[in-house]
């Protein structure tokens, strides 16, 4: 499709939106001396502003799988023969793939530097 030879402006401008607001999310959050808002650790208003990146995600997520969907559909309307190699974003792989990764960025968070701070001691005591 012509499409596909240009970048793909609004797709980086969308992303971009939903970097800006996690990080802004996180600053409102604040941490040490810094509280924009005033929340203190723990308190109620900071977990709802830690949890509303969840939804804000999402909704970025869902956009984009949509986005994905519709332009697989034209593909295959279009009579665009695929080769083994490329990725097909159908229903179920929007959802399969996504997943997929959030569980091993989860785990890897985990495992990563944080479970390094947790392993290394454990491991000098044996």
């Amino acid at each position: 499709l012509a499409r596909e030879q240009r970048v793909p402006w609004r797709k980086v401008g969308l992303l971009t939106f939903c970097f800006v607001g996690i990080v802004t999310l996180t600053m409102l959050k604040g941490g040490g001396t810094f509280r924009p808002l005033g929340l203190r650790c723990g308190s109620f208003g900071f977990w709802l502003v830690s949890l509303l990146n969840i939804p804000w995600t999402l909704t970025f997520a869902f956009v984009f799988r949509r986005w994905l969907i519709r332009e697989h559909a034209e593909r295959v309307q279009a009579g665009y023969q695929f080769s083994s190699t490329d990725m097909q974003w159908d229903s179920w792989s929007t959802i399969k793939y996504p997943v997929a990764c959030s569980v091993a960025g989860l785990f890897a968070g985990l495992f990563g530097v944080g479970g390094g701070i947790v392993k290394g001691p454990l491991m000098l005591e044996m």
